[in-house]
Parts: C-alpha cells; structure tokens; sequence
C-alpha cells in the first residue's frame, strides 16, 4: 500500500522494496555515457606526437584548448536556459552521432588534404565538438541528477575512463606500429577510428539506460515532463487518486510507450519551473567548488606541464620521446582513481573547499619544475607532483558535483546539473585563458630574473 506525504505543492514518493537497479546497469550505462562525454576531448588531446609530426613549429595544443573550450561556454549557456525544452533523447543521441563522424573524420583528414589546411579543418572539427560536447556533458549530468547522488558519480568516473582509454589507446597503437612505413600515419588512423567505434559503444549504452525499469521509475518521479523514450509523464498539482504504479510503469514500458493507466496510486512530484538565479543561490557554494577545481587542473595541464623535460640524463634511447605520454597516462590514471573514490569516501561537502583551495599550491610546483628550480629537480618528482594534481582533480572535482544537484528540490535537479555542468567548464575555459600567464613565465624574460639566468 503506498502512502502520501504532502509537502507544499510537492508530493513524495515511496520507492518500492523491489524496485532496485539490478545488476548495476544503470549505473553501468551512466559510466558509459561519463566515458562519451569527454572522449572526444581526451581522443584529441592523447597524441602529442601524432600532431608535431603532422604540424611542427605550430601552436596547435593552445589553438585545439582555444578552440574547444571557447563554444562550450555558450553551449551550456543555452543548455541552462532552454535545455529542458527538449528531451534528453534529442540532446544526446545526435550529439554522439556527430561526434563519432568526427573522430572517424580526423585521419581523413590528415591523409588526403595539404598539411596547413587540414591543421584548420581539424581545428574548426575541434571547435564544433567543443559545442556539442557541452551539450551533451550538461545534458548527461542533469538527466544523472535526476538519479541518486552516486549517478552522477559515475558519470565523473566514466570522465576518468575515458582519459584511460584514449592514453592506452594510443601507447598501444604507437608500440604496434613503430617499425611500419608510415608507422604514424597508420597508427593515428587507428587510434581515431577505435575511438569513434567506442562512441558507437556509448550511444547503445544510453538507449539501454532508457529503458531499464529502475531508470523509468526515477525519471517518471522526477518531476520532468519531457522524458524521452519513456512516454506520457503527469504533472499533478494536487493529491491524485489515480497515478501510475511502478508496475504499470514497467509494463507499459516493455511496449515502448506508457500513457495513464486506470488503478493503483502512486503520488509523482509537481514540476514547477525554477528560474536560474533560485537553482543558482542554492547550489553556489559547489558550483565554485566545481570552477576552482578545473581552474587550477586545465591552467597548469596540459600546457604548463607539456614544458616539463626529462632531467634524467642516462636512460634508454625512447624515454625522451615517451616522457610526455608517460606524464599524460600518470594523469589519466590516477584522475580516474580520483573519481572512483567518492563511491567508498566523501569528505564532508561544508569542508570540501579547504581542499580545493589547497590545490593552489600547484601552480608552484609546476613552474619550478619547468624552470628548474632548486627543489624539484628530478623525473620521479614529476611523476608524483601530476600523480596527486590528478587524484585530487578527480576527486574533488566528482565530489562537487555530487553535492551541487543534492541542494536543491527534485524538480529544480535537472537544472543544478546544468549549472554545475556550466561552472566546471566555466572554471576550463578561464584556465585555458589564464594559461598563457605562467607560458609567459616559462617562456619569456622573467625565467633569467627569477633563477639568475
């Protein structure tokens, strides 16, 4: 027998004991599309070596950040003010649709038009997937807060795989192929072509999500009335008497579509709009939380930390070259073991700022260890300083936006991812700004005032 509890004009819901997601798949499903959200990024920015062999003496990592992350920020502007006009369906399906075309695209690219240009066609490629992935990471985080707070977990974790698998990715097709003719050429091919076969991967992922019974049953509580592939939502604005039941809900939904059915009483929440500054006064404390996070990761990696050269001076004749992959893998690495943490331990989310602002002290280490500083002198040193910028980028990053959607009321979730969603890459977008500072401290005069030549 279910029972109602009447708060304002909202009514609460009680979860039915059998209502569980079994297996994990939902959760699996989220990951997936964490792992979709920033492939495409990561796909692009894993092979340093692919891109100085196709353009040398260009600034084509600062131009490829630029160019990302300056559309995403209108993106997910326009998803904060008019995102949930449209269903989840038609946000994410064609999103994952172009972005594979894209990364299949690449190697086309690269091999049939002249070098110089086709380094503007991958640029404008890059500028457009930074639009669209805007949308579709925004998009994913808010359908993931419409789920408990360990779904977007998740999606922050599959951030952390996808890092992983673009970094192995490429070792392995660089490994498998460094005796062949052409071996970059080839390699690179590869390396793209895997990486939009994976997207492929994630779009059936989603449409899997969809139609599990525990993600019908939490979408149709939600209190968004435009559900995608799930069917008529009600909106009800006082005690109703007759309201589906999850067991209509997961019958109807075997069929594809589900309308009112005619017994049993299950009470749905009342979806009233929220404007963005009420979403935004309550969830503000994480939303900075979210910008200070990314801020200090993106401003120092990976432009400040691509200066950093090897010290040691005897090794084997491959270190030099692998020395940055070695780098990007340590951070892919360990920024996934970051976002998995939160699923064993959180820190308290009223303290979590004392350790986002301890992570300033990053843009220290990192500039002595470029310029060669007195303290920080040595490979393993290096190894270490990225290994914790990553595992603290990761978790305090996931953590930040678990808490954000968990402030506010069930029907304003949706809206809070989107608005966490917008201050994370809010917080990339002015650290890839900033970033051109600390070059110019690498770069520039100042390194002879500061070390004496």
């Amino acid at each position: 027998m279910q029972s109602h509890e009447e708060s304002g004009s909202v009514y609460l819901l009680q979860k039915p004991n059998r209502l569980q997601d079994d297996y994990g798949l939902v959760y699996m499903c989220f990951t997936m599309l964490g792992v979709g959200a920033l492939l495409p990024w990561n796909t692009f920015l894993a092979p340093s070596d692919y891109y100085s062999a196709l353009y040398p003496n260009s600034p084509f990592y600062f131009l490829m950040s630029m160019a990302y992350n300056s559309t995403g920020i209108i993106a997910l502007l326009l998803s904060i003010k008019f995102g949930q006009r449209l269903s989840f369906g038609v946000r994410i399906v064609p999103v994952l649709i172009i972005e594979l075309l894209v990364l299949a695209s690449v190697p086309l690219l690269t091999h049939f038009v002249p070098h110089k240009l086709s380094m503007w066609l991958v640029l404008a490629l890059v500028f457009v997937t930074g639009f669209i992935s805007a949308i579709l990471f925004s998009s994913v985080v808010g359908l993931a807060s419409l789920f408990p707070p360990q779904y977007v977990g998740a999606v922050m974790t599959g951030n952390g795989i996808a890092g992983i698998v673009t970094a192995g990715l490429r070792i392995i097709t660089k490994v498998s192929l460094s005796t062949t003719e052409n071996s970059m050429e080839i390699s690179g091919g590869i390396y793209f072509g895997i990486a939009a076969a994976v997207q492929i991967l994630v779009l059936l992922s989603y449409f899997l999500l969809v139609r599990r019974p525990f993600a019908v049953f939490c979408l149709a509580t939600s209190g968004n009335s435009k559900e995608n592939h799930v069917g008529y939502v009600p909106v009800v604005s006082s005690p109703p008497s007759r309201v589906p039941s999850y067991a209509g809900i997961q019958q109807e939904e075997k069929r594809g579509v589900r309308s009112p059915p005619e017994n049993e009483s299950m009470p749905l929440f009342q979806s009233r709009p929220s404007s963005i500054a009420t979403v935004m006064g309550k969830v503000w404390p994480q939303a900075l939380n979210a910008f200070f996070v990314f801020f200090v990761t993106l401003s120092v990696f990976p432009g400040v930390s691509n200066e950093i050269k090897p010290h040691e001076k005897e090794g084997p004749n491959w270190y030099p070259e692998w020395f940055q992959i070695i780098l990007i893998t340590l951070f892919m690495i360990f920024d996934f073991i970051g976002r998995a943490l939160p699923r064993w331990f959180r820190f308290p989310s009223k303290y979590l700022w004392v350790l986002v602002l301890s992570r300033f002290v990053f843009f220290a280490l990192f500039l002595l260890m470029v310029l060669g500083g007195p303290i920080i002198q040595s490979d393993p040193s290096a190894f270490v300083v990225m290994s914790l910028l990553a595992i603290s980028n990761g978790y305090c990053g996931s953590l930040s936006m678990m808490y954000g959607p968990q402030y506010v009321d069930p029907h304003e979730k949706e809206r809070a991812g989107a608005v966490m969603s917008f201050a994370l890459n809010l917080g990339i977008f002015v650290a890839i700004c900033f970033s051109t500072l600390p070059l110019y401290l690498i770069k520039g005069s100042l390194r002879s005032i500061v070390f004496g030549g």
